[in-house]
């Protein structure tokens, strides 16, 4: 039995409808892109997917693994969809495409500028199809700046915002998030900025021209580390514990083998805020740090060795 034959059975409730009334173009592939669109049609909206006819998606050939033979990788981002394969590369498929946009509310493409003009399915021209349209660009390196006919993937985003710098262990090199970080974030971001142009247009009548960028949207992820070095000048790096007198929060954060000889299995610990903290650790079996002896406030706990976590 597979482990999604394991799951219990969904609650019997109405599909969500906050967007029953907008179709979405979706001409994206691989994740970030179709990620958006899926949120989109999870809130209901109808979503109809533009694919290459022959090979579809890219996204459809990842695999393993597989499940009655579709690609697991494509159906994480696609469901809530309707597929047609459409070759809008020639002036024919153009103009069918074109006809759906008069009668779309958002358009989606990832696609790099340059291309965008190629094809015919860039901002100037579609919005000239349908003023009201809400067009979102979604790329790696955005529609401006020296990058932006770059071609970019998850990995690269990635490594652009300096996440992997920061991820895995003090001693060890970069490391690369353990899901398609960049991806889903600019996904999110894309469809929520979506969101936001529906909205305005509601009131104005008048379309939007979006623009998300994987390195923009990645980089903003960053903020909790870029800020501290921007007003502080604390440069980012992977730490165990922070410095005493560091800061009030971020005391432990690490793995730690326990006192018991290690008969649990072992935990991840966090002791970081006054109060949440002694919550999280009698939950988790240990007395509160702020509880033993000279641990009573974060700073104390700071760099210590001596939490008891027996």
């Amino acid at each position: 039995m597979l482990p999604f034959e394991q799951l219990p059975a969904p609650p019997a409730r109405p599909a969500p409808a906050l967007l029953k009334s907008v179709t979405v173009l979706d001409l994206t592939t691989s994740i970030a892109g179709p990620y958006a669109t899926m949120l989109l049609g999870d809130m209901g909206a109808r979503v109809i997917k533009i694919e290459r006819p022959g090979s579809g998606d890219d996204c459809r050939a990842w695999g393993p693994p597989w499940h009655d033979g579709e690609s697991l990788w494509f159906l994480s981002v696609n469901r809530n969809k309707e597929s047609v394969t459409l070759d809008y590369a020639g002036e024919a498929g153009r103009r069918v495409l074109h006809d759906m946009v008069k009668k779309a509310d958002v358009v989606i493409v990832n696609l790099v500028g340059r291309v965008q003009k190629k094809l015919g399915i860039d901002y100037a021209t579609l919005s000239a199809l349908n003023p009201k349209l809400v067009f979102v660009s979604l790329t790696g390196f955005g529609m401006e700046g020296a990058r932006r006919d770059f071609p970019c993937y998850d990995l690269i985003a990635e490594g652009y915002s300096g996440v992997m710098d920061l991820t895995g262990e003090a001693d060890s090199p970069p490391q690369k998030v353990g899901t398609p970080a960049a991806d889903l974030i600019s996904g999110m971001d894309a469809a929520m900025a979506t969101l936001g142009a529906l909205f305005e247009r509601a009131g104005s009548g008048k379309g939007h021209q979006i623009d998300i960028s994987m390195v923009d949207s990645m980089t903003r992820f960053m903020s909790p580390r870029i800020v501290p070095y921007l007003g502080a000048g604390e440069v980012p790096h992977r730490r165990v514990r922070a410095p005493p007198g560091d800061r009030e929060r971020a005391v432990v954060r690490d793995r730690h083998a326990l006192a018991d000889g290690g008969r649990r299995p072992e935990r991840h610990l966090r002791v970081e805020d006054e109060h949440a903290s002694g919550r999280e650790q009698r939950s988790g079996g240990f007395p509160p740090a702020r509880e033993q002896p000279g641990l009573g406030r974060a700073p104390a706990r700071a760099g210590s060795d001596r939490l008891d976590l027996r």
